[in-house]
């Protein structure tokens, strides 16, 4: 399980909009109980003495991100483990993720966690190209490492068994 702060840190990471559905001006309409306040739009509702609400053309869902997972010898066990708490994190977070190891290619939702737990169920060790991945999780002899844009660290510290 990765620490609030690191599933924070990749969530910023991948997500753009913290609001989503905070694009272009795209009409008004009756304001509908639940509607977020910060919606009204305060010069017509007062010009019709009922609130009204301007609504926004919906921003794309967050690109997936292409995560790599890769492991020499007999460090799969590693990778997996890795690479499902990643993925686990991403997934919850709301972003799909493209999960590439040595076994094959897989593509999940935020809803299909299970899919991804099971592909790297089975997922031996071995190697991937990595070039074009946002997130690379490679185990080996000295450990677990994860690449994450600009960040690289040991699982090990991101998931704070470190010593």
């Amino acid at each position: 399980r990765l620490s609030h702060g690191v599933v924070t840190s990749l969530r910023s990471a991948f997500v753009t909009a913290e609001y989503p559905g905070r694009g272009e001006f795209d009409g008004l309409r009756e304001y509908v109980r639940g509607d977020d306040l910060r919606d009204i739009h305060w010069k017509t509702s007062a010009k019709y003495d009922d609130l009204v609400i301007q609504e926004h053309a919906r921003e794309a869902d967050p690109s997936a991100v292409t995560m790599h997972a890769r492991a020499n010898g007999g460090d799969a066990d590693a990778m997996a483990t890795a690479a499902a708490s990643v993925a686990s994190a991403l997934l919850g977070a709301g972003v799909p993720v493209v999960l590439v190891t040595p076994g094959g290619r897989i593509e999940a939702g935020p809803d299909e966690r299970v899919r991804i737990l099971e592909h790297l169920a089975r997922a031996p060790a071995g190697s991937t190209a990595d070039e074009e991945a946002d997130v690379v999780v490679d185990a080996r002899a000295d450990g677990t490492h994860v690449r994450a844009g600009s960040m690289e660290t040991t699982f090990e510290q991101l998931s704070g068994e470190a010593a």
